[in-house]
């Protein structure tokens, strides 16, 4: 008896949950800290270059087409959470810097995706510019503080 409630699985759910705690850790000011501080010991991997390698898997095979569900909620969580960290004062000016050039490189894809006719299926391109202004709705939110 599964009155009030599913026996469907929550697959989306359950991906969203694994994804947002891996993110949780990767961006956690500890973990931005340690890098800071390996990349200013000589370290060959920076902040910087982290961001930019996990902005690029979330954002650049989906330029031309919609992102699945799964896909996008990981995008709205990531920008949501560069967006938090960039706020968090005790972070060194380099990380705030680094995650900064990822919301502008966010905002700069989302902008270009929507006024992109990749496609011909109205219903796609629509969904498509709902979800890219729904990001830029967040970080025109943010720089307008």
């Amino acid at each position: 008896n599964f009155f009030g409630s599913s026996e469907e699985p929550k697959m989306q759910e359950a991906i969203q949950r694994i994804q947002e705690n891996v993110l949780a850790h990767l961006l956690h000011p500890n973990v931005l800290a340690r890098m800071s501080e390996y990349s200013a010991l000589g370290g060959n991997y920076s902040t910087f270059e982290m961001l930019n390698d996990l902005s690029f898997a979330f954002f650049e095979s989906d330029l031309n087409t919609l992102p699945d569900p799964v896909r996008q909620n990981i995008q709205i969580f990531y920008t949501e959470k560069l967006i938090k960290m960039i706020q968090n004062k005790n972070l060194s000016g380099s990380v705030k810097s680094a995650l900064y050039n990822q919301i502008d490189y966010i905002e700069n894809i989302s902008r270009s995706a929507i006024t992109d006719n990749t496609t011909n299926n109205s219903f796609i391109r629509i969904q498509l510019k709902s979800h890219r202004e729904y990001l830029l709705h967040l970080i025109e939110q943010f720089k307008r503080k």
